[in-house]
């Protein structure tokens, strides 16, 4: 072998024994991080799905209350109604009982 060629020879093996390590810690490295990420999305879908069964039964809950909400002013109203009725009522009595009424 040319003298020449000798004394570049070890520089040249060193480079490219750093090449082959560089090359091969970026692709170990670059494993490990697809790794993490696939443990990172299976983890969001699970956290999905358990927010989007939290959000059917808050979805459940607000129905039930709307529900009872409605039933509430229902009863309320009709309360308010026969309470008018009796007002009413009393209201003619009262007419009735003084010929109609005073007033001064």
């Amino acid at each position: 072998m040319n003298p020449q060629v000798q004394a570049w020879m070890p520089a040249v093996l060193s480079l490219f024994g750093t090449l082959i390590v560089v090359v091969f810690t970026a692709w170990l490295n670059t494993r490990a991080v697809i790794a993490q990420i696939d443990a990172l999305r299976a983890e969001m879908r699970g956290e999905t799905g358990t927010l989007r069964a939290e959000m059917g039964t808050l979805r459940a809950e607000m129905g039930t209350l709307r529900a009872e909400m409605k039933q509430s002013m229902a009863d309320l109203e009709m309360r308010l109604t026969v309470q008018i009725a009796n007002l009413s009522h009393r209201v003619e009595r009262l007419e009735d009982q003084r010929g109609g009424l005073v007033r001064p």
